[in-house]
């Protein structure tokens, strides 16, 4: 099956997301993600085709049926704009018995929603930021701290920006933030504490063997004032001439150190894979606080594939190529069926 005869035999339909208007630089991102992915496949032998996932799961079948893939490549990252129905396709494809790479549908569901998330980390153990939604009704509450304001669904920091941290907890504050988000973006919001501190990502691969796990990887937070919070934002991410983006930076951790801290996170990671039933790849991000407790922050069922994304960086570290992921990716995918 790891021969470019065998694959040259072997139909792979790339399923790529769609967007509701003019994408937005984070949704460009994810068309680089399908360019470079869609030419590995070729050059690996496969025959590709492209469907672009939308609301119609119906003409998903339809279309499915008619091409008959030996193996669905998921890039689904939002449908119509919207994170909420990141997972439906998986349903269909899971109905139609036909093989796909990343994270199952069960996984993707309870990672995803980053409040039935956090609600499985407390469930296993995992220490996680507390959080509270408007229905919890905060009003009444004595409150301190410093938060931040989140979309359950959404990723790639998308509505995160300077003023998504409220130093002094203030229920009006939080409230009327929150509805400007509603209304610019939709979807639902809530307020996690925000932990002070460094932020490290764990990338994992899966192989025939479980999963492996990647050179871990801090963001470093250089020349920020006392005014902006220390935080990956939109801007960071997405805008490359932004301020926030020159100002964070991405290393690989190699000093000794840390090698308790980073065992431990490890650890947690790997606990994560079992706990979600997480396959084919993923990545954990985590703040780690003033006393070097680690909390996890999210649990990202399809990070971005890039050639300059995270995940890809950290395989690159490892010492594994673009292709070699891709492949990688595409064996345990095969190995689901």
């Amino acid at each position: 099956m790891n021969t470019r005869e065998t694959m040259a035999n072997m139909k792979v339909v790339v399923l790529t997301s769609s967007f509701a208007a003019k994408a937005r630089a984070d949704q460009a991102d994810n068309l680089i993600q399908v360019r470079m992915v869609v030419d590995i496949l070729v050059d690996l032998g496969f025959e590709v085709s492209i469907i672009s996932a939308t609301l119609d799961m119906e003409s998903l079948s339809r279309q499915l049926g008619m091409l008959q893939p030996d193996l669905v490549f998921n890039l689904v990252e939002e449908i119509q704009g919207k994170g909420a129905f990141i997972y439906y396709p998986l349903a269909v494809l899971e109905d139609l018995d036909i093989a796909y790479t990343g994270n199952g549908h069960t996984a993707m569901v309870m990672a995803s929603s980053k409040l039935l998330a956090k609600k499985m980390m407390l469930a296993h153990n995992i220490l996680t930021p507390q959080w509270l939604t408007l229905s919890d009704s905060f009003q009444n509450k004595a409150i301190k701290g410093c938060w931040i304001i989140k979309s359950v669904w959404e990723h790639g920091s998308l509505g995160l920006g300077r003023t998504s941290v409220i130093k002094e907890f203030s229920a009006d504050k939080i409230e009327q933030r929150i509805n400007r988000l509603r209304k610019k973006y939709g979807g639902t919001w809530f307020v996690e504490k925000f932990i002070p501190g460094r932020e490290l990502n764990v990338s994992m691969l899966g192989t025939r063997y479980g999963a492996k796990v990647l050179p871990v990887a801090e963001i470093i937070f250089e020349n920020y004032s006392e005014e902006v919070p220390k935080i990956v934002d939109y801007q960071a991410k997405w805008e490359d001439e932004s301020i926030s983006v020159r100002a964070a930076r991405r290393r690989f951790i190699t000093d000794t150190a840390d090698k308790t801290l980073i065992d431990q996170i490890e650890d947690i990671a790997l606990k994560c894979w079992d706990v979600f039933e997480l396959s084919g790849y993923a990545r954990v991000d985590f703040r780690i606080d003033h006393e070097s407790i680690p909390f996890v922050l999210e649990v990202n069922t399809n990070p971005c594939l890039s050639p300059d994304a995270g995940f890809m960086a950290a395989a690159g570290r490892a010492g594994m190529s673009p292709v070699q992921v891709v492949n990688a990716i595409v064996q345990t995918g095969l190995g689901r069926q």
